[in-house]
């Protein structure tokens, strides 16, 4: 990669640059315009907003443009060049921002680097490197970024060598990937927190995900309403305080007596207070959090196991049960359970299918039945010593982080129930 004017920075006139704006799946674009679902140079990026371009287009016409951008020489099929190449074309690296704000304003000149032959991965990390720091791209452009790049076959190594991030970061991004798009699409519009978004991807079942994102949209969005009725709460008993300061004023005025100003003062700047906190919870789209998807997995459990043990599933099960009771906990030779574990599940699931709801009395049946009848553990505690010595082995070689992630997921979802967020 060679710098075309040296070290120095050169005056350029903005109308001779080009955006890096056209998605190309080979080529270079703009890092704030990656977002799943939408196109690049869709405007769509962080930092592009209304009010934040507002602010630096006050910022650049108090003290001008005091970081140069970044340009690079290309072909006009976006291969990288030198500036003696035939339909050179002058591409914006890094600055977009920027450049758009010199545009509106009719700048005549812009500072610039200039790079010869720069190539992708090195426009990428100037890029990523030059984006993230004063206004960070956005997690949902940077998973769509990493997946992108994956596409390409990047390795772990270059993502991380453009990014500067951690290889626990990258398995974030790569499971956000996994996402389908309307997932995806949900945590890109800030519907979702990361941890929930993460947790949606672990689901491999593309029916129970979409019926844990809706439910868990909808749970996200009355806590939003139940926020917004407290600030409109807030607000009507600002606007009573200050009904009742004025009718006191009135009153004390016909009585030559005087209220404060303070007082009318201090109830005027509550219902500020309550209007602006209104309308800054009312701006924000409902994020769901993990108590939202908490409340949702139950919802969604309750469906699915009230939609597939039926009478007749438990009805195999007990039959299940009764065959590994009479062969001593074994199934074909292998271990199955021991045998008090085998009745106690064979009692509870009589009580699902008679209807008993009382688990107290089931457990008092149990105790009665296994002294009764004096049954005594298929248990040898050598042989299971050497089972659990043998499992902990066995544990030591798998990466921990993927498996205690994926069972946290479906674990709690048969509880009904996930973490909490941390």
């Amino acid at each position: 990669m060679d710098r075309k004017f040296g070290d120095n920075v050169s005056d350029l006139s903005p109308k001779e640059i080009s955006f890096a704006d056209k998605f190309n799946v080979d080529g270079f674009c703009n890092p704030r315009h990656f977002y799943q679902g939408g196109e690049a140079g869709a405007m769509n990026g962080q930092g592009f907003d209304d009010d934040s371009m507002r602010q630096l287009t006050l910022d650049i016409q108090e003290r001008g443009i005091m970081t140069p951008l970044i340009c690079r020489w290309v072909t006009p099929d976006g291969k990288p060049c030198t500036a003696n190449t035939e339909g050179v074309i002058l591409q914006l690296v890094d600055g977009e921002r920027r450049l758009r704000v010199a545009l509106s304003l009719n700048l005549a000149t812009v500072p610039c680097f200039v790079y010869e032959n720069m190539s992708d991965d090195d426009a990428w990390k100037v890029a990523w490197r030059s984006n993230d720091t004063p206004k960070a791209i956005g997690e949902n452009a940077t998973a769509a970024l990493v997946k992108h790049w994956r596409a390409r076959g990047y390795t772990d190594q270059q993502i991380l060598t453009i990014t500067n991030r951690t290889s626990q970061w990258l398995r974030q991004m790569d499971t956000l990937g996994n996402l389908d798009n309307e997932s995806f699409d949900a945590y890109a519009k800030g519907l979702l927190s990361l941890r929930v978004a993460l947790k949606l991807a672990l689901i491999n079942d593309p029916a129970i995900r979409h019926e844990l994102l809706t439910e868990t949209l909808a749970d996200a969005e009355r806590d939003h309403e139940e926020i917004l009725g407290r600030h409109r709460k807030a607000i009507e008993k600002a606007q009573e305080k200050i009904e009742t300061v004025q009718a006191e004023k009135e009153i004390a005025g016909l009585m030559g007596q005087e209220i404060g100003e303070d007082e009318i003062k201090n109830a005027e700047n509550t219902l500020k207070e309550a209007e602006k906190a209104f309308a800054e919870e009312q701006a924000n789209p409902a994020q769901a959090k993990a108590k939202n998807l908490t409340r949702a997995s139950k919802q969604v459990g309750a469906r699915q196991v009230a939609s597939s043990l039926t009478k007749a599933k438990m009805g195999k099960l007990l039959k299940q049960f009764d065959k590994w009771i009479e062969n001593e906990g074994q199934d074909g030779g292998e271990f199955v359970g021991y045998l008090s574990h085998l009745h106690l599940g064979r009692n509870i699931l009589m009580a699902c299918l008679n209807g008993d709801d009382n688990m107290k009395k089931v457990f008092a049946d149990y105790y009665e039945f296994v002294e009764a009848e004096g049954i005594e553990d298929n248990y040898d505690e050598e042989e299971a010593t050497a089972d659990y010595e043998e499992e902990e082995e066995e544990e030591e070689e798998v990466d921990p982080e993927e498996v205690i992630d994926e069972e946290e997921v479906y674990d709690e979802l048969r509880k009904y129930g996930v973490g909490e967020e941390n």
